[in-house]
């Protein structure tokens, strides 16, 4: 594991090019959100993806023992269950909200249009 392009892009998936600026790896992450991370944060001991994909495989970076890298549980599904779960609460307050002002807009109506009879 050897960083032979500027870019990084010879060691997907590894920390080889942690130090070369703004290489990244990217987490799947199925069943939740994708996620981009830096290089760096491969094999380094935390898990960063839910799908525990920056922890396993690829090479330890030299500035991490063995010993440190831990393996991670595949909690993307609840995470994904959680994010539905608040977007659905959010689309929920949202459509109440929309209700409300939809409401209050007929009221003014109303409320201008008897206004308009008064002075005619």
């Amino acid at each position: 594991d050897f960083c032979d392009c500027l870019d990084g892009s010879d060691e997907p998936g590894t920390s080889a090019c942690a130090g070369v600026r703004g290489a990244t790896f990217f987490c799947r992450n199925h069943g939740s959100l994708p996620k981009v991370i830096f290089a760096s944060r491969v094999n380094d001991g935390v898990c960063d993806c839910c799908d525990s994909s920056d922890e396993r495989g690829g090479s330890i970076g030299s500035h991490v023992h063995v010993d440190q890298v831990r393996s991670c549980s595949d909690t993307c599904r609840l995470e994904g269950t959680n994010l539905r779960h608040d977007l659905d609460l959010k689309l929920r307050a949202m459509e109440a909200g929309l209700e409300k002002r939809q409401a209050s807009e007929s009221d003014l109506v109303r409320q201008v249009e008897a206004w308009r009879a008064e002075l005619l």
